[in-house]
């Protein structure tokens, strides 16, 4: 009889909850790596990530940190409030789980491509926002306003 035979409840073990830990941040290591390093621009000649990346990359920190804080146990209510506040060092700059809203609050960038010296386009940083709420649920504004 495979492990695939079994109930679910059978593999919820600690040991399976550790191993699960183990291999999401074993993978979250390895891959954010490679992201923080393409985002530093320290692959040349490979494009930097796209924002679905990082996303990918920034929900798998935040599966991660559920996880450990949880101690595998992974029960749902307990995972939100372990992320709320929450703070990571993301490819994208400092991110951080608001606790009244449990949106992202992040960095904004203000850019443009410019033509460098290598005849190539590049992404020149003009300006940076620092922790951006998202304002439609702070002014509760149009979708945002409370239901009546």
């Amino acid at each position: 009889m495979t492990h695939t035979d079994h109930p679910i409840e059978h593999r919820k073990t600690p040991v399976r909850r550790a191993a699960l830990c183990a291999v999401l941040a074993a993978n979250l290591a390895t891959f954010g790596g490679a992201v923080h390093a393409a985002a530093d621009g320290a692959q040349v000649g490979q494009p930097a990530p796209d924002f679905t990346a990082v996303g990918g990359y920034d929900g798998m920190a935040a599966i991660v940190h559920a996880v450990q804080a949880t101690k595998g146990k992974m029960d749902g209510d307990d995972a939100v409030k372990s992320l709320l506040g929450w703070k990571f060092d993301s490819p994208q700059g400092p991110i951080m789980i608001d606790p009244e809203t449990r949106d992202i609050i992040m960095n904004e960038y203000l850019s443009e491509v410019v033509k460098g010296p290598d005849g190539k386009l590049h992404e020149k940083q003009l300006a940076v926002v620092d922790s951006v709420k998202d304002q439609c649920k702070v002014l509760a504004l149009g979708p945002c306003a409370p239901k009546k």
